[in-house]
């Protein structure tokens, strides 16, 4: 078997060997135990390893990047409640925080390279205003951070503790990983919704040199990953239109029909006080007594990464190190 896939919960794991009896992923073996009883000696002989694998968005990505299913690789999306907006925020406090679980693996067995994607929100990746200071300290422009700072300390959203993001790159850079990561949503894949997302990719410094731009130069690495995902189809992150900003001048209503790229949709308001496409699917809507199985998709085609998006993000990282 090539791959093994770690996946707690009964009904994606059910999944997983339909995709695999179907031939869309590697064939593997599936674990259904908790991520925090697996021992590096349960993984030997797997080329591929895919934690919190859900319906195996990331094997799936890989083979679309044209990644070989015999070339090592390691992913992992850890489970994104104690951090999402949607829910309680009781971050490292929540049971479901088992990235340490999953560094304590990858320090273990210290794959080539491990691929991984969280939500986006404050306590993972911070505030704009947060990143506006990073970035103005990083470009020497430090009348503009002190600004920015005063502002910071005088609101509500400085965040003194380590976010997630941080962590993880600490963890890995400890480890002795070049870590790139990076916030991208589905609609720069031409998908009609957001679903923002830190990617995130760690490499093993002694691959033959490999990761020697992103070691020695970080800036020039990044530079380098917005060159490769432009020329893979990735679109602007900032694009107001595609997002549902206000600059979308959108005035239609929840329920009435909708369209976006051709792709038929539903009116959907969202916490922050914006309407927005979602993509009707039909076969997961309508959700109603009656239909079987339909909450089951919808259960586990939510909590997925949307894998054009991951393979688009692989190829755009490999560009950026080759």
């Amino acid at each position: 078997m090539t791959a093994y896939y770690n996946e707690y919960d009964p009904g994606p794991a059910a999944w997983l060997r339909e995709l695999i009896q179907e031939g869309l992923i590697p064939n593997g073996e599936i674990d259904e135990r908790d991520i925090r009883d697996v021992a590096p000696a349960d993984l030997r002989g797997f080329v591929q390893c895919h934690f919190f694998a859900g319906v195996s968005g990331w094997a799936y990505a890989l083979r679309l990047a044209g990644w070989p299913d015999e070339r090592p690789v390691w992913t992992g999306s850890c489970p994104c409640q104690p951090w999402s907006s949607a829910g309680k925020r009781d971050g490292a406090n929540d049971d479901r925080h088992l990235w340490p679980a999953f560094r304590w693996l990858i320090q273990q067995c210290w794959p080539d390279v491990v691929f991984g994607e969280q939500v986006a929100s404050s306590e993972v990746i911070g505030t704009k205003q947060e990143a506006a200071f990073a970035l103005a300290v990083q470009s020497g422009d430090y009348a503009k951070a002190n600004k920015i700072a005063n502002r910071l300390v005088k609101s509500n959203s400085l965040h003194y503790f380590p976010r997630w993001a941080d962590g993880v790159r600490s963890d890995m850079e400890t480890l002795d990983y070049a870590f790139l990561p990076i916030v991208l949503g589905a609609h720069s894949v031409g998908a009609p919704h957001i679903r923002q997302r830190l990617w995130w990719v760690g490499y093993a410094e002694e691959q033959n040199g490999r990761v020697s731009v992103l070691k020695r130069r970080p800036q020039q690495a990044r530079a380098e990953f917005r060159r490769a995902s432009e020329t893979r189809g990735l679109a602007d992150g900032n694009d107001a239109g595609s997002q549902g900003r206000p600059g979308d001048e959108l005035r239609e209503r929840a329920g009435e029909c909708a369209s976006w790229a051709g792709v038929p949709c539903r009116w959907h308001w969202c916490r922050d006080g914006k309407w927005r496409r979602i993509p009707v699917e039909p076969a997961l809507f309508p959700l109603a007594h009656g239909l079987p199985g339909r909450v089951g998709i919808l259960r586990g085609a939510g909590n997925a990464i949307v894998s054009e998006l991951a393979a688009a993000f692989v190829q755009a990282a490999e560009g950026a190190i080759a």
